[in-house]
Order: C-alpha cells, then sequence, then structure tokens
C-alpha cells in the first residue's frame, strides 16, 4: 500500500501524541473544576480562580490545535 505525500504529512511523532496527550488531560482536569465551580453558589467561588483556570483551558486548546495542525 502506497502512502501519499498527504498521508505521511498527517503523521505526528510519539512525542507529539504524548503531549497532546497531557493537554487533554489538562483540559479535562480544568473543566472538570470549572464544572464543579458552576455548581457551587456565587458567593463561594473565586472569580480569579474561575478566569484562571478558563485561561489555561484555552491556552492548551491553542496548544493542541497547532500540534494537531487545525
Amino acid at each position: 500500500m502506497m502512502v501519499t505525500e498527504e498521508e505521511r504529512n498527517n503523521v505526528l511523532t510519539v512525542s507529539q501524541v504524548h503531549e497532546v496527550g497531557l493537554l487533554l488531560g489538562k483540559v479535562w482536569a480544568l473543566t472538570r473544576v470549572l464544572n464543579q465551580a458552576s455548581k457551587i453558589e456565587h458567593g463561594h467561588i473565586n472569580n480569579h480562580t474561575v478566569r484562571a483556570a478558563t485561561t489555561d483551558v484555552m491556552k492548551s486548546v491553542e496548544q493542541i490545535k497547532a500540534i494537531l495542525g487545525v
């Protein structure tokens, strides 16, 4: 079976796969924190913590997109 140039360009290295896995784990964990925070009464959550977690999620998603080339 012949591999096309496009298929060859779509291959990730082991380190890229590992990095994406770590980033997905981070996104998953931070998303759980944000989901739990949304369930807590407004007066009991630190808005700075929510903003920081949201920023971390978005940065991780951007890193994943950069690695995957999307």
